[in-house]
C-alpha cells in the first residue's frame, strides 16, 4: 500500500500527539484515528494551552508544530470553540494538507459560514478525494442548507469508497434520514 504525503502527515500527527502525553479518546477521521488533545476548557476564548510552557497564552503568539497545532484544533472544535480552532489552524492552512482544510471546513460549517466551509471541504477533496470523512462532512453542510440532492452525492461516494457500514456513510445516511423526516 501506497503512503500518500497526508497518510505520512496523519501517522506524525499521531505519533507527536502520542509523545506529549495527550490522554483523550479517539475520535474516527477520514481513514484513521486522531486522538485530539485535552479539552481546552482550562483556557478563556482566545487562548490556548502552550505546550511548552503549559500556559495559557494568546493563539496568535502560539509557537506550536503543525502537528500539535492540529491536535489542539481538533480539540477547540469538539470543544464548540470554532474560532479558536480557525485560528490555531490559520498559520498552517497554506500546507494544502486534507486533514487540515477538513477541519477548517468543519470550524466554519459550525460557524454558519457554509460557502467558506465547502471551498475547504473542495480543497481537501482536491488532495485526497477518498476521504470519507470530508464527504461526511460536507454531505452535513449540505443537509444543514437543504440541499438534501446534493448530500446524496457525498453519501454515494462514501459507499463507493468505503461501504455502508462505515462511520461516514452512517453518520451522513442518518443526517439525510432526520432531514427527510424518517430518522
Amino acid at each position: 500500500m501506497a503512503v500518500t504525503r497526508a497518510t505520512a502527515w496523519r501517522g506524525s500527527a499521531l505519533a507527536a500527539i502520542v509523545v506529549t502525553g495527550l490522554a483523550a479518546p479517539a475520535v474516527a477521521m477520514n481513514d484513521g484515528p486522531i486522538t485530539p488533545a485535552p479539552t481546552p476548557a482550562s483556557c478563556p476564548r482566545g487562548q490556548a494551552l502552550d505546550p511548552q510552557t503549559k500556559t495559557c497564552v494568546k493563539i496568535q503568539a502560539l509557537q506550536t508544530a503543525p502537528t500539535e497545532r492540529f491536535a489542539m484544533a481538533f480539540a477547540f472544535n469538539r470543544a464548540g470553540r470554532h474560532a479558536d480552532a480557525v485560528a490555531v489552524l490559520d498559520p498552517i492552512a497554506h500546507r494544502r494538507d486534507p486533514l487540515v482544510l477538513t477541519e477548517l471546513g468543519f470550524a466554519f460549517r459550525k460557524l454558519g459560514r457554509f460557502d467558506t466551509a465547502v471551498g475547504y471541504y473542495r480543497a481537501a477533496l482536491a488532495v485526497d478525494p477518498a476521504a470519507a470523512r470530508t464527504r461526511s462532512y460536507l454531505g452535513e453542510g449540505y443537509v444543514a442548507i437543504g440541499r438534501l440532492d446534493l448530500a446524496r452525492v457525498e453519501l454515494a461516494e462514501i459507499e463507493r469508497e468505503v461501504g455502508t457500514d462505515a462511520a461516514p456513510y452512517l453518520v451522513l445516511a442518518r443526517a439525510i434520514a432526520a432531514a427527510e423526516g424518517r430518522g
